[in-house]
């Protein structure tokens, strides 16, 4: 499996505020409904978290979308060239 960088970069900021907040993997997976394994794997970048998944994120961590962002520079035009969006 191939682990992009954007969504390696999401799932560091996930963690982050996590951690941040206290939160531990189990608190969160039951705030969202996932498993602890889901929520590992969100934020290790190797399942991809949905529109509606950043959202509630927002919801519950009190952040905007763009945070989960804001650490990393994106680069479009190499990125569409090495990704495909599904």
């Amino acid at each position: 499996m191939i682990v992009n960088r954007i969504d390696l970069a999401i799932g560091a900021q996930i963690r982050r505020q996590r951690n941040t907040l206290r939160m531990s993997l189990f608190d969160l997976s039951t705030i969202i409904g996932v498993s602890e394994f889901e929520v590992a794997q969100f934020e290790n970048g190797i399942k991809r978290v949905s529109a509606l998944g950043l959202f509630r994120l927002c919801k519950i961590f009190g952040v905007k979308v763009g945070y989960f962002f804001d650490a990393f520079d994106l680069d479009f035009q190499s990125q569409a060239a090495n990704d495909s969006i599904r």
